[in-house]
Formats: C-alpha cells, structure tokens, sequence
C-alpha cells in the first residue's frame, strides 16, 4: 500500500524526517510510536499528500508526487484527534463531506451519496444519531462521525493522528476495535498512538521514530523491549506477558541522562 525510501522532509530549514526507508502491506494496522517531536504527525501529513518531501515514497506502486489531488483524496483518508469545528454541523452534513472526493465542481449530493453516508454511520453504530447536531455527542461519538467521515470518502488507506487521545479508556477500546474490524474487512490503518500498551494490542506492526529517524520496525512483541523504552522514551520499565501473548508494561521510573537503563 504505502512505501518509503530515503523519505526525508524539512520544514523551516529543519530537518523533521531522515532518511526513512519502510513498506506497509495493504489490509494491515501500522502504529506509529516515538516521543513527542520525533515526527509522527509530519509523517502522517507526509503520506497524506499535504507536505513536499525528498526521496521516494509512493501509494499503490505510484509515486505519491504523480497522483492528481482528486485521486488522492479517493485512496486516503485522515482521521485526526479531536478535530475542531466553527460552526455547529449535523452528524449527516459531516459525515456528507467524506462524499467531497468523488463528486466535481458544484455537483450535488445525489441519494446514491446520502445512502453511503447512511451505511457509514451504520458501520459505527450512529445510524440514530444523523440529524444530531456534532455538539451533542460524547467524544467518543464524534470520533466515531470523523471514522464515519472516512468510510464515506471509502478510502482504501485511513491515517489515524493519534484519534484516542482525549478518549477515555471505555471509548479507547471501543474507538479501536472498530479500527480493527476494518482492518479485517480489508482496510490498511496507519495510526499514531501515545500508548504503548494500547499499540502493541491493536496494531499488527509497529513503526518506532526518534529524533527523526525510524529506528525499529517489526511485529509489537519484537519491537517493544525493555531496552527500546528506555532508549526511545526515556524510561524505565518492566515487560510481562499476558496469557493471550500480548505485553504488558510495568512503568518504574523516567530516565535522567546520567541514569542508566534497567
């Protein structure tokens, strides 16, 4: 689906990504991981079309720079956290916009767009919810209408910027087990997480960046060692492991950069 080599992008003169060089299989769940600035966001833009780049990095076997914006906003989808809106829309009108890709110039919105839309929201379970106005819902249903936004638009890739984080831990599991059935039905995920324990659950693989670079790629119980965390995130912790495989991380101290790691 996607893939990166030598993929580098400065912004202000600074260099925010070096040297990149990853695949990600369609049909998969990607999570990024790094500390804060290591530039998971700007690769998430990156992949979206929205910032130029050096080196190569291509959608389907094409490079990203030969697709019209039009074709592009058909194959990818961006679902940010907690996006903010000015005005006071309804659940349908938000979601109606996910149509936008796929109609020309001033094109209406046909009943074949609205019936998308119905089956959208139905896959997320708002079906009730259309006429209600965004401002109404919990935070867990308006992500839930953005995720909705981006089945609409029935792009093949969906880029998550961290879209649990202002979450609580009921609407995590449940904002990402919806994720993972898409996944399932044959969409390719690429998310942005903070949560180590809640990555290595959900995603497939994990992409791990730090000051800019990729600096581990693999399956979550490869990749997350006791020596990564405390090398990556600065802190030092303790990995056990649950019954069903997964991980589980046992947080004991931040690191200082005289300390060594555990």
């Amino acid at each position: 689906m996607v893939a990166a080599s030598g993929l580098r992008v400065a912004l202000g003169g600074r260099t925010i990504l070096d040297g990149l060089t990853f695949e990600i299989p369609a049909g998969s769940f990607v999570g990024l991981l790094g500390p804060n600035g290591s530039g998971k966001t700007t690769l998430i833009r990156t992949i979206s079309g929205v910032l130029p780049y050096a080196g190569d990095l291509s959608l389907q076997g094409r490079s990203l720079r030969s697709w019209p914006r039009r074709a592009l906003a058909r194959q990818v989808a961006v679902v940010r956290q907690a996006p903010t809106l000015a005005f006071d829309f309804t659940v349908e009108d938000i979601v109606l916009l996910g149509r936008a890709p796929h109609k020309g110039w001033l094109e209406p919105f046909t009943a074949a767009d609205r019936a998308r839309v119905r089956e959208a929201l139905a896959a997320v379970d708002l079906a009730d919810a259309a006429h209600r106005l965004i401002h109404t819902l919990s935070g867990g249903e308006q992500q839930r209408v953005f995720l909705a936004q981006a089945l609409a638009q029935e792009a093949s890739l969906l880029l998550l910027d961290e879209p649990t984080a202002h979450l609580d831990v009921h609407y995590q599991f449940e904002f990402l087990d919806r994720v993972r059935a898409l996944v399932a039905a044959g969409r390719t995920v690429v998310a942005v997480f903070h949560d180590l324990s809640l990555a290595a659950r959900y995603a497939d693989r994990l992409l791990v960046l730090h000051r800019g670079r990729l600096v581990a790629d693999g399956p979550p119980a490869e990749v997350l060692t006791e020596a990564l965390i405390a090398r990556v995130f600065r802190m030092a912790a303790r990995i056990h492991y649950l019954p069903d495989g997964l991980p589980c991380i046992q947080y004991l101290h931040p690191i200082t950069e005289n300390a060594t790691s555990p």
